[in-house]
Formats: structure tokens, C-alpha cells, sequence
């Protein structure tokens, strides 16, 4: 049975660890052992994603930086065949550390790697991001992209064999949504209509959009309501909560681990984003037969969204826009989406290039 160590910097909530997670389960049904290590503390909202069998190892860093160390003892300790992660700033410990103890690495890349949207610290951060991305990224046994676009931009912008990158479509566990989508009875009262956004507040998912388009919606609408269920930390975080301050119709429920229930009955859901890696959330809620309303803001969209079919698609940035799509989805009375899985043979071949 091959051995794989999945990388995590911690246990906060993401759509990256929760896709991940999905791809680190099926690789279970396939002759893998997966050990999931989580370089900070021990405790936090994804917790409650993992499974009693699931095997954890938390190494309690405050830095990503100051788990090299540790997690090198470690990987010499168990004695792995592969090491993943998901994320970026991990990918490149990952990287370093795979050469030090002859591991094979395997990694994710979340977004789009010519997507930039910042100035600033973080801007400078995305720079150096991508620099150092270009020396390492060539010495990984294979990496994950989403889609073709994200491959060839990979491929292009870090100086990749196309050989070694490997399009892996976000999974989505059907059985386990399902379940978890009837737990608990919907979280709306029967007179609202309920539209919702999940995902924790940042620029990229630009919630201070949306509730503008929500306040153009309402005025029509009175009893509509807005429901973000996402964490609200942070400069952006403050900046939502000021936003949504007065208005009786707009919810912010913070990180709640199961988010199902309110994806099963809500009227529709709305990604917002100015920048997108591959939305689970998007498929989520296809799966669980919810119309949606998303912003162009990534080509693949265009390809599982169809207009007055199971959602719209309108333009990132417009507010106005945004409040249209939302209207015009009122007149879709029922969605039928088919979703299919086809991660696992890219998944499989990205673990067994070698």
C-alpha cells in the first residue's frame, strides 16, 4: 500500500481543503494510506470535516516556515511514498523538503496563476509567490491543475513539461452532501427568499459587491434575504459586517461546518467572485439541484452554466448586472443537473508518473 502525507498549514476551512479532502478519500479506494498533517494547531472549523478513521497529525507551528523541522523528522519517520498539498505557500515547503527526503511531490494549484489581484504587502507577496513557484514548481513529481486553461497557463508561466501536469476536475462526494444536506430541516423561514453565498470574506469573493447588488434586489423584493455563511475575519471581514450593518435582510452566519442544509433550500445560489480557482461550492449546489447565479469569472463556468437553464452568468465587478441575474433566476422553476465524477484516473496517473 503506498503511503501519502497531505499537507495542510492548518485547520481553518477552505474549499481547497474540502476539494482535497474529497481527492484524498478517493485515493483511499484506491490502495493508498493517507495521513493527513496539519503544520498548526491542532483545532479548528475543519475538524468537524474529518472522519473518526481519518488519521491526523497536528505539528502546532505558528509559521508555515517553522514547520521545515518538524515535518522533515516526521516524513523520515514514516517512511511515505508521496507528499501533497493543496496550497501555494505549502506547495514550496513541500518542494524543498521532497529534496531533502527523497519524497515524490504532488501539488494542487488553487487559482488561476496569472490571476493577481492585489497592490500592496500582498501584492509584493504574489510576486515573490510566483517567482520562487518557478524554480520549484519543475522539480515536482507531477501537479494538479482544474481545467486545460489552468494547465496551459501552468505550463507556460513556470517553465512546466505538459507531461507533468495533470487536469484533475474538482470532485464532488454525492452520497456524503446528500446526507449531510438532510440533517437538519432548512435553516429559512417559509415567507423568505432566501438567496445564498458561501465562502469566507476576501477582495476575490467580493461580498461588498454582491450586497450591493442585494440592496438593488430588495428594493423589488422585500422579502428576499441575503445569507453568507463563510468566515468574517480580518480587514475585509470588517469591512462586510459595516456594509451589512442596518440591513435586517442580510445575514452573516460566519463558518458553519456543515453548510448543506442551507445550499439544499435556498433559492439560489451567488458566487460573486472577481477570481476563482475551480468553485466546489458552484458544483455543490448543482449536485443538490440549486440554480445559480456566478460571475464570469472563470472560463470553465461558461461551460457547466447555462442561462435560464440552471443559473446565469453574469459580468464580474457590476453590481447592477448581479441584481439581473438574480431576477431573471426567479424564472427557473426547477433545475436537473447531471453531475459526474472524472477525477480519479488523472489523479491516479498524477500518482503514478514516476
Amino acid at each position: 500500500m503506498k503511503h501519502v502525507l497531505y499537507i495542510v498549514p492548518d485547520l481553518h476551512g477552505g474549499g481547497a481543503e474540502r476539494c482535497s479532502l474529497t481527492l484524498m478519500r478517493m485515493l483511499k479506494q484506491h490502495d493508498f494510506d493517507v495521513t493527513i498533517v496539519n503544520l498548526g494547531s491542532p483545532h479548528g472549523e475543519a475538524e468537524s470535516w474529518l472522519d473518526a478513521n481519518e488519521h491526523i497529525i497536528s505539528l502546532d507551528c505558528k509559521r508555515v516556515l517553522n514547520a521545515f523541522f518538524p515535518l522533515w523528522h516526521l516524513c523520515k519517520q514514516l517512511h511515505a511514498d508521496y507528499i501533497f498539498t493543496s496550497r501555494q505557500h505549502t506547495a514550496c515547503l513541500v518542494l524543498i523538503l521532497s529534496f531533502f527526503c527523497r519524497l515524490r511531490a504532488v501539488i494542487r494549484i488553487p487559482n488561476m496563476p496569472s490571476r493577481r489581484l492585489y497592490s500592496g504587502i500582498q501584492g509584493i507577496k504574489e510576486r515573490l509567490m510566483y517567482r520562487i513557484g518557478r524554480f520549484l514548481y519543475p522539480r515536482a513529481l507531477s501537479i494538479v491543475a482544474q481545467t486545460e486553461e489552468m494547465k496551459q497557463e501552468m505550463c507556460t508561466l513556470y517553465h512546466l513539461d505538459s507531461n507533468k501536469v495533470f487536469v484533475v476536475p474538482n470532485p464532488v462526494d454525492q452520497e456524503r452532501i446528500n446526507d449531510l444536506a438532510i440533517q437538519t430541516p432548512s435553516p429559512y423561514t417559509s415567507d423568505e427568499i432566501p438567496f445564498l453565498a458561501v465562502g469566507n470574506t476576501s477582495y476575490a469573493k467580493a461580498h461588498d459587491v454582491l450586497i450591493q447588488a442585494m440592496e438593488h434586489f430588495h428594493a423589488n423584493h422585500d422579502n428576499a434575504t441575503l445569507h453568507i455563511v463563510g468566515r468574517t475575519e480580518g480587514e475585509w471581514g470588517d469591512k462586510i459586517r459595516t456594509l451589512a450593518q442596518g440591513k435586517d435582510y442580510i445575514h452573516l452566519h460566519g463558518f458553519i461546518p456543515n453548510p448543506y442544509p442551507y445550499i439544499k433550500h435556498c433559492r439560489a445560489l451567488v458566487l460573486s467572485s472577481r477570481i476563482e480557482g475551480y468553485p466546489n461550492v458552484v458544483l455543490e449546489a448543482m449536485a443538490l439541484q440549486r440554480p445559480v447565479v456566478v460571475t464570469d469569472c472563470l472560463p470553465i463556468l461558461k461551460r457547466i452554466v447555462t442561462n435560464d437553464i440552471n443559473g446565469q452568468i453574469v459580468p464580474v465587478d457590476d453590481a447592477n448586472a448581479l441584481a439581473q441575474g438574480m431576477e431573471k433566476i426567479l424564472q427557473i422553476a426547477t433545475v436537473n443537473n447531471t453531475i459526474t465524477n472524472e477525477a480519479i484516473t488523472p489523479l491516479l496517473h498524477a500518482f503514478e508518473s514516476c
